[in-house]
């Protein structure tokens, strides 16, 4: 595992190799050499052999989540190659986010470490008067406001820490992130709507608030739903065809919650919001796209994963509004198809994006009946906030100032909500953006 300050030399070296033992190689062709392990899929395949035989190890998952040494290098090369053509120095957050798995003996070195690739201006201070987490507050005070969504993307914890809405960089992230890159853009959209067709540009937000004493800050935003069940961590997704019942049985919980809660909402007369339960369920596990998070998925996809979930169950439908292809009809579409051709690419794509969506969050339904994937220390009673212009939800949860004056509220994490990604909750009636302040 690489230091803050080892990532720094690495990536402001001109000259640079890598040495083990005897043996010396250029790093531009070991690296090259990896890109090509990427290309491939086969660090992706490498990647999931190891959580494969792993499972059952002990071992903790938070460790596991870590980068593998081919991602590693490939994250630092595109670092080398972005100081060596761009003449200005990237944002101090995209440097904090690009070097997160980093040990840091000192954790305020995990913000010093990177301020020669950054264009942030910090002057580093070692005293015991300056906790780490003060230096990471300065640090991301510099962001703001210019890339506060994107700063809130980025908090990953288990529990708020103060304030919530600072992210803990002493910690390498354990969820991949939703809402924090561009590519985001072009698949959600919760916050705005779009003026044409095709229109991925969000602006940012009209408006950012930070207390005089830097601890609070305040956005325009609309508190959608609360949560009503929440569904337990899943902390190795996979949609196993091998043995399904036994393999898969952590997130197959998730079926049996959604249908005793529906259950529930339709003897109290409740409205769903989804004309089939089905594909709101399978949609939200993947969070409403592909192995390459850039699309969404496909029926291909929605085959794949009816196929697994009706083994799981023993049932067909295993839920309310699954439909069947002709070929599944007629049994010409098992879980051995799975392991030839196209269904293979398929359910290779599928497991990837079911992996980046759920890994150590949680799946939830809402009062008003919304599947939901929450950060992993969501409670019931905890609100969905869509902040004006954000591409993704956020889960937040409600407190009080000290002296009871005024309600404010802790932020969670990030989220998805199946059917208001869109910007559907912007023609809610009787809905509409207020201050929403976090501490």
């Amino acid at each position: 595992m690489l230091s803050s300050y080892s990532i720094q030399e690495a990536v402001l070296s001109r000259n640079l190799f890598i040495k083990c033992g005897g043996a010396a190689v250029c790093w531009d062709d070991f690296a090259a050499w990896c890109y090509v392990l990427q290309q491939c899929n086969l660090l992706r395949w490498l990647e999931t052999t190891d959580i494969t035989a792993n499972k059952g190890s002990g071992s903790p998952r938070l460790e596991r989540l870590s980068f593998s040494g081919g991602a590693t290098i490939n994250s630092l090369q595109a670092d080398r190659l972005q100081g060596l053509m761009l003449q200005e120095k990237e944002y101090l957050l995209n440097s904090l986010v690009r070097t997160r798995y980093a040990q840091a003996t000192e954790a305020k070195d995990k913000i010093y470490g990177v301020l020669g690739i950054s264009n942030a201006k910090i002057a580093p201070d070692y005293s015991t008067s300056k906790s780490a987490r003060d230096v990471y507050h300065e640090a991301c005070l510099t962001q703001v406001p210019e890339l506060i969504y994107e700063l809130l993307s980025c908090v990953d914890h288990d529990k708020p820490m103060k304030p919530s809405w600072i992210p803990d960089w002493s910690s390498p992230r354990v969820t991949e992130a939703l809402g924090y890159s561009t590519k985001a853009w072009t698949l959600y959209r919760c916050g705005w709507k779009a003026v044409s067709e095709g229109n991925t540009f969000a602006g940012r937000p009209t408006k950012v608030l930070v207390s005089e004493d830097r601890q609070q800050v305040t956005l325009s935003g609309i508190l959608f739903d609360k949560l009503k069940v929440v569904g337990c961590v899943i902390e190795e997704p996979i949609l196993s065809i091998d043995n399904s019942q036994y393999d898969n049985v952590g997130w197959a919980s998730y079926v049996q919650l959604v249908k005793a809660t529906m259950a529930t909402y339709e003897k109290q007369e409740h409205s769903c919001p989804y004309s089939s339960i089905y594909e709101a369920f399978w949609r939200t596990l993947v969070a409403g796209r592909d192995g390459s998070g850039t699309s969404a998925p496909t029926q291909e996809h929605s085959e794949v994963f009816s196929l697994i979930l009706d083994s799981i169950t023993g049932q067909m439908p295993s839920l309310p509004g699954q439909s069947y292809s002709p070929r599944r009809q007629k049994g010409f579409f098992t879980l051995d198809s799975l392991r030839t051709r196209k269904p293979a690419k398929t359910l290779e794509d599928l497991r990837a994006a079911f992996r980046a969506a759920i890994t150590m969050r949680r799946f939830a339904v809402t009062e008003k009946g919304y599947f939901t994937l929450v950060p992993r220390g969501t409670l019931e009673g905890d609100e969905i906030v869509v902040f004006d212009k954000a591409c993704v939800p956020f889960v937040v949860r409600k407190t009080n100032s000290e002296d009871g004056s005024s309600r404010l509220y802790q932020l969670l994490g990030e989220g998805y909500v199946h059917g208001a990604m869109q910007g559907e909750v912007l023609d809610v009636p009787n809905l509409q953006f207020g201050d929403l302040t976090s501490v």
